[in-house]
């Protein structure tokens, strides 16, 4: 057996340890930092995946809570409205702004005139105006409801708009949730 020189460890050097033991410290906040960012991501898909469930059980709540019910009747009389109005009127509304508060204001008198659908339009108004108050809380998912409920939304919005921004301002906080909603989804009712 030889004998080791001063200073060594299995015949390598001080210096050869001390860079051996910075690698080896540089190589575990390497693999710290991989678990760091693994742990994020996990916790990031965790919250995702929980708000996409609240989002799904929102989805199921329209589904059989009577809100998509209540737009369908709302549509319907919407719809049955629209079928009196002339063609080249329909076609204003479009470009219109005068034209549209005008159909508008005939559409409500039209669909509210027998007071039944306000219990249909509230309805909505508070299922959207809950689904916005839980996004904006990052309760729910905002894409997940995007893309479900943002053509729904539009066509709401495109007909009852004026009404909802009326009765907001009756109400304080009445459709803060349905505002962000429309907000978020980028949704131009006019």
């Amino acid at each position: 057996m030889k004998n080791n020189p001063s200073g060594t460890f299995l015949w390598k050097s001080s210096e050869w340890w001390d860079s051996f033991g910075q690698f080896m410290m540089a190589i575990g906040a390497l693999i710290a930092s991989i678990g760091v960012l693994i742990g994020v991501i996990q916790y990031t898909q965790q919250v995702e995946a929980a708000r996409a469930k609240e989002t799904l059980a929102l989805i199921e709540k329209w589904e059989s809570g009577g809100y998509r019910d209540s737009f369908a009747v709302l549509r319907d009389a919407t719809d049955r409205f629209q079928e009196t109005v002339p063609r080249n009127e329909l076609k204003l509304v479009r470009s219109s702004t005068t034209a549209r508060e005008n159909f508008q204001r005939k559409l409500y008198d039209s669909v509210f005139a027998d007071g039944d659908h306000f219990e249909d339009f509230d309805h909505i108004v508070s299922f959207f105006d809950r689904l916005g108050l839980c996004i904006q809380a990052k309760l729910c998912s905002e894409k997940t409801a995007e893309v479900y409920f943002r053509t729904t939304l539009g066509a709401f919005l495109f007909y009852y708009d004026g009404l909802v921004l009326e009765r907001g301002l009756q109400y304080a906080g009445y459709v803060e949730g349905l505002q962000f909603l429309k907000n978020e989804f980028s949704i131009n009712a006019n």
